[in-house]
């Protein structure tokens, strides 16, 4: 856009030095009038809301754009930045804001509205910089992949494991430990370590002392021989501790008695595949280059409908979903796998965290 006619027209005589600015960190600048309506637009700006067919006029707020929060919730007219700046009259409305591409992708972008005072000193337009940042939000979401999968591996484990509060009592508890107990979850709620494990407040006490990790040989409640390992878990002051049990008095090599592979997978908003991790290869028997794109239920064995109930179910009530199936592998045997399907807050975008474990053998 011209600095010059945004000077004249709106009395900025600096437009100059906040055009060439945000220019230099890769900000796009439109300048949006009263009505929150686009009327002027740079070359990068053009390209960042969805192209240089982009119409002059359009809002924010467009269905076009089937613009989004952070958190997901749709942006409307009380939530656009450019309509608040245009609001306050005297300091600048940042947000991150998802408009949907033509290619159906959801593209993030760093949106500062600043208004422009005309020359009577009342606000005439909002000076808008976007600034694309899906890198950004993306590698948000592989961080909050990692802990969604560090959750799965725990509830996967092969070894019983619990958490446990300071006082011994029974915070949380995988699978295994549940079966190993045969106790429902209701009956382990507000139980301590001592109720299933002799000495089992003194070993996990160990752990924030002396010996963490270290073997200690104990039994359970019935008398049969077990091997204990505590960590503490605390990152908060809680005083939580990890407690991990190998059964039959010893304790197998590091590798054999790790978690089951739990192969992981982004599917974004329009139900492909985003992106994976090694495992997700492996298992599939193909390159993440070759997947992406893709749509996950090519590989599983159900319809397509069925998969998209339980990402919708996900995504509405952001409590994962659970279900076994059997798996396609490219130029392999067929396998069952158990998947989970859980949100990504850290994306908010309609995307979804998958995670595929490998059951055929078990």
């Amino acid at each position: 856009m011209s600095a010059l006619t945004t000077s004249i027209q709106f009395g900025l005589g600096g437009a100059w030095l906040a055009e060439h600015t945000l220019r230099s960190v890769g900000a796009g600048l439109a300048v949006f009038d009263q009505d929150a309506r686009l009327a002027q637009a740079d070359e990068r700006a053009a390209e960042l809301l969805c192209g240089p067919e982009t119409p002059a006029g359009v809002r924010l707020d467009d269905p076009r754009f089937a613009a989004i929060h952070l958190d997901g919730a749709p942006l409307d007219g009380s939530t656009d930045p450019i309509r608040a700046a245009l609001a306050v009259e005297s300091s600048s409305v940042a947000d991150v804001v998802g408009i949907l591409t033509d290619e159906g992708e959801t593209r993030w972008l760093a949106v500062t509205a600043l208004p422009l005072p005309g020359l009577d000193g009342t606000t005439q337009a909002a000076l808008v910089s976007l600034i694309e940042v899906t890198g950004i939000v993306r590698d948000r979401a592989a961080v909050d992949a990692a802990e969604h999968i560090g959750r799965s591996a725990f509830d996967h484990g092969a070894t019983p494991m619990c958490i446990v509060d300071a006082a011994g009592g029974l915070v949380d508890w995988n699978r295994a430990f549940a079966r190993r107990v045969d106790r429902p979850d209701f009956e382990l709620m507000a139980t301590s370590l001592d109720s299933w494990v002799e000495n089992g407040s003194t070993i996990s006490s160990a752990a924030v002392g002396s010996r963490p990790g270290e073997a200690v040989s104990t039994t359970w409640d019935g008398g049969q021989p077990v091997d204990v390992r505590a960590w503490s878990c605390d990152t908060n002051g809680s005083g939580r501790v990890m407690v991990e049990f190998v059964e039959e008095g010893a304790l197998a090599p590091e590798p054999e008695r790790m978690p089951v592979d739990i192969a992981a997978v982004i599917v974004d908003g329009c139900g492909r595949i985003a992106t994976g991790n090694a495992l997700l290869t492996d298992l599939l028997g193909s390159a993440i280059g070759s997947l992406r794109g893709n749509r996950l239920e090519l590989f599983l064995d159900m319809p397509a409908e069925a998969f998209q109930r339980y990402v919708d179910g996900v995504r509405s009530s952001l409590e994962p979903r659970r279900f076994e199936t059997r798996l396609f592998r490219l130029g392999g045997d067929d396998t069952k796998v158990e998947v989970e399907v859980m949100p990504s807050p850290a994306t908010r975008s309609g995307d979804v965290i998958v995670t595929l474990v490998d059951i055929g053998r078990s």
